[in-house]
């Protein structure tokens, strides 16, 4: 194969150069090989970046260290971007000697803060009370026969430093009510005294959602900080008791994923832009929703017409509930 070429030849080239060839730029040999082989051997070399050399013989092929080689391969390759689970472990454990995991509940810094100086009256009797002396009857359970539409504002309810996101009335006599805001707060007002009883500050971010117990002890609050005070593990965006008597201790939430989960304290509705809420009126001939626009739109339940639209916000008007007892008179909240 490497015999030369008797003509003329150029005096400059090796021997090996001088000799024929059968391809343009090499040597050919053929070789029997099974595709087994060849395909073990290009993904060997492809992995690993070596391959048995078929021109070596058998007594001198190098007794290479697979272990040592696949070792030094893997060293050569870049290392991921994105740190893995151990090193962010390993950086935390570095900055604090005593934390040993990522996933440490945070401590509970939840306060409130009385915000009257007479949380009871002269009988010792509490804000829970139903008041007497406001000109509606709190205490029945139907509320008016016949309803008519807001004209104009009342009174306007100050205190949170960003968009008020929902409000709730207390059950039954609706006489003071729940509001959360983007503030990461939550607010109890009076209603007829038109002021603030107790001031909530326990989440992180902003407050999504509130909702009172059915005997207006207690209340529940979800927000974006992925809490509702029972360790949540979704981002809720509603959240509800459960109206039964006996079943008080258990209440769900609407999920961010599109999921509904159920809790029980003794062991969604997703959409785009803004979600505004509805109301009924106490005789259920009117609808009330806000919108993008800042505006109250009345709606008559019959005839599906627009009745009024009045504008209540600068900006987006984001909840509206209608007194339970109250012919006439609308919060809202924006």
């Amino acid at each position: 194969m490497y015999a030369p070429v008797f003509s003329p030849t150029n005096p400059n080239l090796t021997q090996q150069q001088r000799s024929f060839k059968k391809v343009l730029n090499g040597y050919a040999e053929s070789i029997t090989l099974s595709d087994f082989q060849f395909e073990n051997q290009r993904r060997t070399f492809d992995s690993f970046g070596y391959a048995v050399d078929s021109s070596v013989g058998e007594d001198d092929i190098p007794q290479m260290e697979e272990q040592k080689e696949i070792d030094e391969y893997l060293a050569k390759k870049p290392k991921a971007k994105r740190p893995t689970l151990e090193n962010r472990n390993a950086l935390v454990s570095a900055r604090d000697p005593e934390s040993t995991t990522l996933n440490e509940e945070p401590e509970d810094s939840s306060s409130t803060t009385l915000e009257i100086k007479d949380p009871y009256d002269y009988q010792g009797r509490s804000c829970l009370h139903m008041p007497q002396d406001v000109g509606v009857n709190l205490r029945s359970e139907h509320g008016p026969q016949q309803c008519f539409i807001s004209k104009q504002c009342i009174h306007i309810y100050k205190g949170h430093i960003k968009a008020v996101q929902n409000i709730h009335y207390f059950p039954v006599s609706a006489h003071f009510f729940l509001t959360c805001s983007m503030d990461s707060k939550v607010k109890v007002r009076f209603y007829n005294e038109r002021r603030c009883i107790r001031t909530y500050a326990g989440h992180r971010q902003a407050v999504r959602d509130v909702n009172f117990y059915n005997t207006g002890t207690e209340f529940l609050s979800v927000s974006y900080d992925n809490m509702v005070k029972y360790s949540m593990r979704k981002i809720p965006y509603c959240v509800s008791f459960n109206s039964s008597e006996h079943k008080q201790h258990l209440f769900i939430c609407g999920m961010s994923d599109k999921k509904i989960f159920c809790f029980d304290i003794r062991s969604g509705h997703v959409v785009s832009g803004y979600a505004c809420s509805l109301d009924f009126s106490p005789d259920m001939s009117y609808v009330i929703n806000g919108d993008a626009d800042g505006r109250l739109i009345n709606w008559n339940w019959k005839t599906t017409r627009i009745f009024e639209r009045i504008k209540a916000h600068d900006d987006i008007c984001i909840d509206a509930k209608w007194h339970w007892h109250e012919k006439s008179r609308v919060l809202t909240a924006g």
